[in-house]
């Protein structure tokens, strides 16, 4: 079923190049392993993504503009890799 599903998306991917749009298939391919995420995850990656999704809906249902501010500043001051905790100190 899931090469079914790429094969269907990489001819979307072709389509899309061949008429000049942006390419999908990668955004697509995230949203994928969102989904799978959320569905294999527990209880707290789910309450967060049901909020992201719930602030999402009402930034958008302002202005795309808004939206799109919104997207771009998520905490675009914070390297998320300096909140994962290592256990051997430098």
């Amino acid at each position: 079923m899931e090469i079914r599903g790429a094969e269907k998306l990489s001819e979307l991917s072709e389509v899309n190049k061949k008429l000049g749009k942006t390419d999908l298939f990668e955004f697509t391919s995230f949203l994928e392993v969102v989904r799978s995420d959320y569905q294999n995850s527990g209880q707290m990656l789910r309450t967060a993504l049901n909020k992201f999704k719930n602030w999402y809906n009402a930034a958008k249902s302002k202005s795309i503009s808004q939206l799109s501010s919104y997207l771009y500043d998520i905490n675009c001051n914070i390297d998320i890799m300096v909140a994962i905790k290592s256990g051997a100190y430098i």
